[in-house]
């Protein structure tokens, strides 16, 4: 068994040394901007050093024999998302892999369908990987070979995995706070040598049925290897810090330590001994590490660990009462959150990277709340709206700048070009992929090539963000206090409700003119079970007669009764910021506190519930700084037309919208003949929308099918027509977004669940509605659920009547609501589910139809 290792490792040392000795170098981003378009470009024997910063990427194929570095050592971070099947760097050749931080995916590293080759991979921390961080995983034959070296795994499922495995062999790794450390089954060798497991569930998991010799289940721990308990008893910090030291060959000189991006690994190392210590409450070593940590961490310029470990500080100094330093410190880990997004490009495309920063803005929230109990005239309240504000704004802020960055790149001919080849090929693939005829294989097939497509435009629209750097005001927008809000958004008869929902708690804040307040909400578990119960009711199918009354009370009293006393009179309008699961909960739904009155429908009757939006007009934003963007006064220039109305009843051939047709009818009456275009069933193709000059227009309304991918939120679209020998698939998808420019005051989404998205932490609510914005759309209307096409014909009528007689976009909207409540269509189901997005507060103005 040795032999073979020793035989497989020469092998690999003489291949390797073979191809690189005519081998050229590949610099990401200068030559290319992704990891995974510089490996498909590369040749045998090439070399990729990818400069420090935090790459969005997964499923980088390596099938060339070349070298995957980062250029310094933890400077290249590469970050994924954990969807399903994820897997950060996949090897099917004689590859080397080293230098990097991989951190947040389902896989780290796995070669799988593969030949049989071996690979080295060294250097590396992987970091988070919700299943395995590196495994060797063939179909059922001994095949492949993975050479470890110098690898730190932390908090991972499995640590190093084999599952029909030529075979592994680690030397010099650091294993901890694993389910499982190792795991294999049916290898010729797994070997470990020199590690460190330590605080991991289980060390080993083998499988109990036994595979034909020369193959085993069999892990070998060699030479120094040492596994540590949850409780290091019988091992002092220092003497534990000491050994790991020494697997790395870490120099016993200080200054030597503390300088070069090797300071970066041991400032890794010193942020998991201080996690482990902190776990068993022993907050002694656990300070001392952190504190070892950041100072590393800082000489080196490691900015994830420098979040980590000052957050950790802030919870050390909370638990020892020094709560001006855990403030301190919560506010250091969020000002190094700011540094790394700030060089993130094009974050739209970046979803996932808040996922695990979430818990530092609930903390800082948490903490700055208690403060502000004890000193309520230190202004402790309002800079905790600040950073919530900051949480939300600080993705969906800077995806509205880049998206207007990068349109006027996209004048350029040359990247006009590229976008239409991009474009295409993804749409050819789509088209295939809708194919009832496609067999599942080759559905398989096209399915890889589409995420081939789709991160080559990626890549293109990084290079786009880099080009737009002369924008340099537009980089990092900061987010809006109330101060500035107060001036910007709120008027006396408002009040603007935002919501920031942490891992383990909730807040709600409160703001007018005249004051801003915060205050405590139930646990995020216990109110998301209550608004799932309460969509139930919303939602049925059929519906006779609303029965959720109760729920819509409850979900008062839980989200708005703190402040039931102060929605008096004088508040008319409720601007609402949710965040998390609150994104699909329509708040004028709910239960109003206010008296029911007798309502004549024909003859008095009494009514058992009254819904919020019965003495509160309700409209949502993002943010409230993205709000106030959307209510600055912006450059209309030249609109000749008042609407575009683009209406498709077809969802698949036997199957249409039946009352799409008279919708448009019914809502064009409102507009004069000459200032509206309607493109109606076979009109309503995405090629006619596409060659259309849109900012000439003020409205633009869509009453087509939408279709939702919860799984990949960027396909999700609407569906219009198109050419049967056409190079469009028909579907009008987030990525069209960023060369369709616009200048609407409001685009109405007539479809089902367009205002549906993915819930991104730090991104608000990423969907096809949202997309609207980065267009340049000042408001959007949109559903949140599948909406009768009738009902939904006889609501736009109700919406665009008062429209055109000069109200504000929402007082339009809370009378057709009214409308519908007096109408056949009374149930929440019919009315609820459309909520306006962005400007609610400014009328339209447009040309008086011919009655």
């Amino acid at each position: 068994m040795e032999k073979i290792k020793k035989t497989g490792l020469l092998v690999l040392i003489f291949s390797i040394q073979a191809v690189f000795l005519h081998s050229k170098s590949i610099n990401v981003p200068r030559d290319f901007v992704t990891i995974k378009s510089a490996v498909a470009a590369s040749r045998d024997g090439d070399r990729i050093e990818v400069e420090d910063g935090y790459y969005f990427e997964k499923n980088i194929i390596i099938d060339k024999a070349i070298h995957v570095k980062a250029k310094n050592l933890f400077g290249a971070v590469i970050y994924g998302t954990r969807a399903p099947g994820e897997c950060l760097f996949i090897v099917r050749a004689e590859a080397e892999i080293s230098g990097f931080v991989l951190e947040n995916s389902r896989r780290g590293i796995q070669q799988r369908y593969s030949p049989d080759v071996p690979w080295r991979a060294h250097d590396l921390a992987l970091l988070n990987m919700s299943e395995s961080a590196i495994d060797v995983n063939d179909q059922n034959t001994n095949i492949g070979t993975a050479f470890l070296e110098n690898i730190i795994i932390d908090n991972c499922a499995w640590g190093i995995a084999t599952n029909d495995a030529r075979g592994i062999s680690v030397q010099n790794a650091l294993i901890t706070n694993c389910s499982c450390a190792l795991t294999g089954s049916n290898h010729l060798f797994f070997k470990v040598e020199k590690a460190v497991i330590w605080n991991c569930l289980n060390i080993f998991a083998q499988e109990s049925v036994k595979p034909s010799p020369p193959a085993s289940n069999r892990i070998d721990l060699g030479r120094d290897t040492v596994i540590i308990g949850p409780l290091p008893s019988g091992h002092k910090a220092a003497d534990l810090h000491s050994l790991i030291m020494r697997l790395f060959k870490v120099p016993n000189n200080a200054a030597e330590r503390d300088t070069g991006f090797g300071a970066r690994r041991e400032a890794l190392i010193d942020a998991i001994i201080g996690e482990i210590y902190f776990k068993k409450n022993d907050l002694i070593p656990s300070e001392k590490y952190y504190l070892e940590a950041l100072r590393r961490s800082g000489s080196s310029g490691f900015g994830e660990m420098l979040i980590k470990a000052s957050y950790f500080l802030a919870l050390i100094s909370e638990k020892n009462g020094q709560y001006s330093d855990a403030l301190n410190f919560y506010r250091q880990a969020v000002s190094e959150i700011d540094k790394i997004v700030g060089d993130i490009p094009f974050k739209l495309l970046q979803a996932g990277f808040f996922e695990d920063k979430v818990r530092i803005y609930g903390s800082l929230i948490n903490r700055l709340y208690d403060m502000h109990l004890a000193e309520s005239s230190k202004g402790y309240a309002g800079e905790a709206f600040f950073y919530s504000e900051k949480s939300r704004s600080i993705g969906f802020l800077s995806n509205l700048n880049e998206a207007k960055s990068s349109s006027g790149i996209l004048g350029d001919a040359r990247a006009r070009a590229e976008e239409k080849r991009l474009s295409k090929e993804i749409a050819r693939l789509q088209l295939m992929l809708s194919s009832r005829e496609m067999p599942l294989k080759g559905r398989k097939n096209i399915l890889e090539l589409l995420e081939d497509a789709e991160d080559e435009y990626r890549a293109f629209l990084i290079q786009l963000d880099k080009k737009s750097s002369f924008f340099p005001a537009l980089r990092s927008p900061a987010p809006y206090g109330y101060e500035q809000l107060r001036d910007m958004v709120l008027t006396p008869e408002t009040a603007l409700i935002e919501y920031f929902v942490g891992r383990r708690v909730t807040f709600a804040f409160w703001l007018t003119p005249g004051s801003l307040d915060m205050v405590p909400l139930p646990s995020p578990d216990l109110l998301k079970d209550a608004v799932s119960n309460y969509l139930q009711f919303l939602t049925l199918e059929s519906p006779k007669e609303f029965i959720g009354g109760a729920g819509a009370r409850k979900l008062f009293e839980l989200l708005l009764g703190p402040f039931a006393e102060k929605l008096g009179p004088d508040i008319k309008k409720i601007i609402i910021i949710p965040d998390d699961f609150l994104n699909y909960l329509p708040f004028e739904a709910l239960g109003s506190p206010r008296e029911i009155p007798l309502r004549e429908r024909g003859h008095e009757e009494s009514r058992e519930n009254r819904f919020l939006i019965e003495d509160f007009e309700i409209s949502y934003a993002p943010s409230a700084s993205c709000l106030a963007h959307f209510l600055k006064p912006h450059e209309q220039g030249r609109r000749n037309m008042d609407l575009l109305a683009v209406a498709n009843p077809e969802i698949s051939p036997g199957h249409k919208l039946a009352y799409v047709k008279k919708e448009i009818r019914a809502i064009s009456r409102f507009f004069d003949k000459g200032r509206k275009k309607l493109l109606i069933g076979e009109d309503a193709r995405e090629d006619n929308l596409k060659s259309m000059d849109l900012t000439g227009f003020k409205i633009i309304h869509f009453a087509a099918h939408g279709y939702f991918d919860e799984k990949y939120w960027l396909r999700s679209g609407l569906f219009l027509g198109r050419k049967s020998d056409g190079d469009q698939d028909g579907l009008l998808q987030p990525m069209d977004f960023i060369h369709l420019r616009q200048n609407t005051d409001l685009v109405v989404l007539s479809a089902c669940q367009s205002g549906l998205g993915r819930l991104e932490r730090g991104e608000g609510l990423l969907g096809l509605s949202l997309s609207f914005f980065f267009s340049g759309a000042k408001s959007i209307l949109a559903s949140l659920w599948a909406v009768n096409d009738r009902s939904a014909a006889r609501f736009m009528e109700y919406f665009y009547e008062p429209l055109s007689q000069g109200r504000t976009k929402g007082e339009a909207l809370r009378l057709a609501k009214l409308k519908m409540l007096d109408s056949r269509y009374s149930h929440p189901i019919f009315w609820a589910g459309f909520v306006m997005l962005g400007d609610h507060a400014s009328p339209i103005r447009f040309s008086s139809a011919a009655r």
